[in-house]
């Protein structure tokens, strides 16, 4: 077995070129010639021409150069208009050295880009320029073998993913440096921590096929390290119950007798012998672990995952299997997996006479967050809370913990060019991890962004994967969005923050044409993303500071309700001060140590019982009243599509007789809808006021001295009851004249009647 290679065509006419850009194959069947030698760079792109075969056949009659490329195996110097020296080339690829970085002294980027095209003008479609049939560009990174020899360890790997066999000796160097050397992740000898999950089971040692036993930590005694598996259920099988699965029925034999290992999914098998693997005695698996088809256990267990994942000594995760059956091993090539490598002759000044290495750019989005498991919104705070994980992919062993992200075939770590999303997830896992008794001091860092923007990131990775059941929409967040709450210190209620409500309000959807309200979720409110099923984009949390913003009915900030009043402390408007805002707590700490005091009861921690606050704040809050009460300016204006920008634009000036430069304003509808212009009613939730000219590229005749920018939204009446309304979509307010505002407030709909501040109405 060998390494992938690059091939001839590669190596003469890029790594051993003196130019820093050119032509790659001249055809399509030389770039299939060379993928037969394995070629890393040659087998990509074909696979991308491969998924993008329909699209490039359309222009093979409007463009003779395409057509010759498609179909035709024509010679790297052949010229088809003598004098303008064009050849038949898709791509052109060029080369840069980026310096020095914290590994290396020298790394060098190879991208390969698509050769725009140009679309001739016909009566089907209007002509468009640079035509690039959907080929992404792709991006290679190279790195001198003999400077990050350690990263790329010896060159050789085992024939299968099994650490058993030879996969397991990198797996034992991951967790023994992890121990021994890193400050932030947990280890064997730190003393246990309180939290232990409810159930867990007992895995035995290696080889070992007697049942598996479920046990009650609590009556059990049990204090010890355990692990978790992270999975794909698959579908259900027609009239094939779950021999693996915990029921009312099954909990007395499982805790017993055990559980059969010849009726444990392939996944939990294999899972199992990863955790006997690391001597780890205990196991938590959810379907084991919570009572399946029991409601109330389902409350009180999924209430208290993020600690299961939170505490856990390491997380196992099956990312390549799309179902139980597929389980976590993989047998594997060389070829399939080691990053090419290759020699210059010295011509080339970037590649010199070294040997180097070559991984693709998106290593760890394509072989890890792209799999089957990575696609699923569970998964997704499995992934960010767990302390440390081994991902068991298609062809190789992930490694994250709070310090490293790694791979078998990069094992001492990723190189900082292929490390972006991996240390940014490794960064917010560190921070959420437990920080003290001063929650607060977790976002506090000099250089650290805030944990808003975390959230910012989160919700839209979230709602980038799949959900089999979107009726667990928020509580399959919860987990994270808890943590976020308790670093925060504010309240939370289905997907949104009561701090500047109005302003997360605003949210977005990312593609309105892919996007949906499905029935399963019509119960939740529309005026939160978690009653949409696509991916979702929200807004600043903590905006510029705004002149006008919408009000409840007494005037005060927007608010929720929420069962029980959950609410830790009072709402009170927050100080961008940390000094302040630290204060402020301390005081409202010590008053809630006062009122126990006068209330007879000790701050002796033994003679408090805290258990019913605890789990209630574990617990997802849940609304009292899923409507929102506003007071606001409702207006109507014409929705139209611009075919020249590609977005929708809300004519707020329409019905005014401003001029159209007088307001700016984006839409953004929460579903598809028809690109027919159509009146819609909307609502402003915020605003800014400058001073002095509009500032933005596309203001450049305004002259305005006084304007606003903001957001808002759109609405509809919700046809039950009169002052109702529902959500429809959202605004970005780029500019607004200060007469334009003036007029829709003084013109909106229900003005009789209503105060200074607008029609009272309820957003459901």
């Amino acid at each position: 077995m060998s390494t992938s290679n690059i091939c001839n065509f590669c190596i003469e006419n890029i790594v051993r070129s003196k130019a820093s850009w050119g032509l790659h194959h001249p055809s399509c069947n030389s770039l299939f010639n060379s993928t037969r030698n394995r070629c890393a760079f040659c087998s990509l792109l074909y696979e991308d021409v491969k998924a993008r075969q329909e699209q490039l056949e359309e222009f093979r009659g409007t463009d003779d150069i395409l057509y010759r490329w498609l179909y035709e195996d024509v010679r790297q110097t052949e010229k088809l208009s003598t004098g303008q020296g064009f050849t038949t080339s898709l791509y052109r690829w060029s080369i840069r050295s980026l310096g020095k970085t914290r590994e290396s002294k020298t790394m060098v980027a190879l991208t390969f880009r698509v050769v725009p095209k140009e679309e001739k003008e016909s009566d089907a479609r209007p002509k468009v320029e640079n035509v690039t049939f959907g080929l992404p560009e792709r991006v290679f990174y190279c790195f001198s073998e003999t400077e990050l020899g350690v990263l790329f360890g010896k060159g050789t790997i085992g024939d299968t993913t099994n650490p058993h066999k030879n996969a397991g000796v990198q797996v034992e160097r991951w967790i023994q440096s992890c121990d021994r050397n890193h400050k932030h992740c947990p280890t064997r000898a730190k003393p246990w921590g309180a939290f232990v999950p409810t159930r867990l089971l007992v895995v035995g040692t290696k080889g070992s096929e007697k049942p598996i036993q479920v046990v009650d930590t609590k009556k059990n005694n049990i204090k010890g390290h355990y692990v978790t598996l992270s999975h794909c259920w698959g579908p259900p099988k027609l009239n094939e119950p779950k021999k693996d699965a915990l029921t009312i029925n099954t909990m007395d034999q499982f805790m017993t007798l055990g559980v059969a290992w010849k009726d444990l999914s392939k996944n939990f098998q294999q899972g199992i012998e990863v955790a006997r693997f690391l001597e780890i005695e205990y196991m938590w698996i959810d379907s084991l672990c919570i009572i399946q088809g029991d409601a109330k256990d389902w409350e009180t267990e999924g209430a208290l995952m993020h600690k299961v994942y939170r505490n856990s000594y390491c997380n196992i995760a099956a990312v390549d299997s799309k179902d139980s059956t597929g389980g976590l091993f993989r047998e594997r090539k060389q070829h399939q997996v080691l990053p090419a490598s290759f020699e210059g002759d010295g011509n080339s000044p970037m590649f010199g006479n070294k040997i180097w290495r070559a991984v693709r750019e998106d290593l760890w989005e394509q072989d890890l967050l792209k799999t089957p498991l990575y696609g699923r919104g569970w998964v997704f705070q499995e992934r960010m809370l767990s302390p440390r994980a081994l991902h068991f992919s298609k062809h190789q062993i992930f490694w994250d913990c709070a310090e490293i992200s790694a791979c078998e075939t990069v094992p001492g770590g990723l190189p900082l060019p292929l490390d972006r999303r991996a240390a940014a997830d490794r960064h917010w896992r560190g921070r959420l991890q437990e920080a003290g008794p001063n929650r607060w001091m977790l976002v506090s860092g000099a250089n650290d962004d805030s944990i808003e923007e975390f959230w910012k990131v989160a919700v839209e990775n979230y709602t980038s994967c799949d959900l089999t059941q979107q009726t667990d929409k928020t509580i399959a967040v919860w987990g994270v969005a808890k943590l976020v709450r308790d670093s925060l210190g504010e309240e939370y209620g289905a997907g949104l923050w009561e701090r500047e409500l109005a302003e997360q309000l605003a949210w977005r959807v990312a593609d309105c044409t892919i996007s949906e309200r499905p029935k399963e979720l019509q119960h939740i409110p529309s005026w939160t993303w978690a009653s949409i099923k696509g991916k979702i984009l929200v807004g600043n949390s903590r905006p510029p500071k705004r002149s006008y913003t919408t009000r409840d009915y007494s005037g005060k900030p927007l608010s929720f309700k929420l069962k029980g009043d959950a609410r830790p402390i009072a709402h009170r408007e927050r100080s961008e001060d940390i000094k302040v805002e630290l204060a402020a707590m301390s005081k409202e700490l010590q008053s809630a140590a006062d009122k126990r005091k006068n209330s007879g009861l000790s701050n002796d921690p033994s003679r408090i019982d805290k258990s019913a606050e605890t789990a209630s704040r574990d617990q997802e809050p849940k609304l009292l009243d899923t409507t929102i009460e506003m007071q606001g300016y409702i207006n109507t204006a014409p929705l139209r599509w611009s075919e020249v920008s590609d977005k929708w634009a809300l004519d707020v000036t329409a019905n005014t007789g401003f001029k159209t430069k007088d307001a700016i304003v984006t839409a953004f509808p929460d579903v598809k809808r028809d690109l027919n212009t159509i009146e819609v009613s909307f609502v402003i939730l915020s605003l800014t006021h400058h001073n002095g000219p509009g500032s933005l590229p596309s203001l450049s005749e305004i002259r305005e001295d006084s304007w606003y920018s903001g957001v808002g939204i759109m609405l509809k009446p919700s046809g039950e009851r009169d002052g109702r309304y529902v959500r429809t979509g959202a605004l970005n307010i780029q500019y607004l004249s200060v007469g334009t505002w003036k007029y829709l407030q003084n013109t909106s709909t229900g003005r009789e009647g209503s105060d200074e501040a607008g029609m009272k109405f309820q957003l459901e």
